[in-house]
């Protein structure tokens, strides 16, 4: 239950600091960040004491008609990313220096959302859910830059947006592409392993293509990375750093975790 609830934290805390007064906001946020960073460090810990404790692992039945779990696990590369993602945080909150002046409310939540969102990332095991968890984190830093960000935010938030939302539809048919072919029917990543390996080279290059092209734009890799120097000059700084610091090291960790084994 504890690496549940290192992702649950955060959406408590982002709808606590919604109903927070607007003077409160950054105080209740940073309060969330704190305890998600409690829960993170504990979990970090057990990993590193046990790899094999029941806290480490949330599996249970989701979306019964596509075989799809919520699976959810510390283990190995993500636990170095869980600590990152956590350590951060608190120092992000409290970088806007008391700056944010319009709806802190909104500010402060979004960004504990899109931290929920990001540990989705990193700890799922099903590639559904990983999915939806990548999808979800795309959302609040959009929201982030459109409303508090700089010069032409529209249409840079807009390029960000229609650039990572691309590849993910080529990450999306890629996950239903291995899911046909999967023996079990079975959304797992460690089925996805051995259902990639039966595939013939031109259905693994399709998968891997697909793949690649979703996760090069989150790292980014040229030449896909056009939206990233200006999206990090028209963000607010902590959308920035949460990008920068966080959410493209996503793009990295996919790669591993799902070419590692194809």
């Amino acid at each position: 239950m504890l690496v549940l609830l290192i992702i649950i934290l955060p959406l408590v805390f982002a709808a606590l600091t919604i109903i927070a007064g607007e003077k409160q906001a950054k105080n209740t946020a940073t309060l969330g960040a704190v305890f998600t960073l409690a829960a993170g460090i504990a979990g970090f810990h057990r990993y590193a004491v046990d790899a094999t404790s029941k806290l480490l692992v949330f599996h249970t039945e989701w979306i019964k008609a596509l075989n799809a779990d919520f699976y959810i696990k510390i283990d190995g590369i993500n636990s170095i990313l869980l600590l990152l993602t956590v350590l951060l945080m608190p120092f992000i909150i409290q970088s806007t220096q008391d700056r944010i002046t319009k709806s802190p409310r909104a500010f402060y939540s979004l960004m504990l959302v899109m931290q929920s969102a990001m540990l989705g990332v990193f700890l799922a095991k099903d590639a559904m859910l990983f999915y939806i968890f990548w999808e979800l984190s795309l959302l609040p830093i959009y929201l982030l830059a459109l409303i508090w960000g700089g010069e032409h935010k529209k249409r840079i938030t807009f390029k960000f947006f229609v650039f990572t939302l691309f590849g993910s539809l080529f990450m999306l048919l890629a996950i239903i592409f291995v899911w046909l072919h999967n023996p079990t029917r079975s959304f797992s990543i460690y089925d996805f392993y051995t259902a990639g390996a039966l595939l013939t080279a031109p259905q693994q290059l399709f998968v891997f293509i697909a793949f690649y092209l979703a996760f090069a734009i989150k790292i980014p890799i040229f030449p896909l990375h056009s939206w990233q120097p200006d999206t990090y000059v028209t963000a607010p700084t902590q959308g920035t750093m949460l990008l920068s610091g966080i959410m493209l090291k996503m793009g990295a960790f996919a790669l591993i975790v799902f070419q590692s084994h194809h």
